[in-house]
């Protein structure tokens, strides 16, 4: 599946969720000087810059 296309199957999985009342807030910082104390979080998505330098399909293996 094409990238776009997962991406649609995830965000068409949150649209078909009720809305809860819950706190997100989405921010753009280094990962190594974070202004919140440790445990503050429940999830973090990163994207690491590295692209196409490495295999992460090959990494997945292990």
């Amino acid at each position: 599946m094409s990238y776009y296309h997962q991406l649609e199957h995830w965000a068409s999985g949150f649209k078909s969720k009720p809305a809860q009342d819950s706190h997100v807030a989405v921010i753009q910082a280094s990962a190594t000087a974070l202004p919140y104390k440790d445990n503050f979080f429940d999830a973090v998505f990163t994207d690491p810059p590295y692209y196409d330098n490495v295999p992460y399909s090959y990494l997945s293996d292990f």
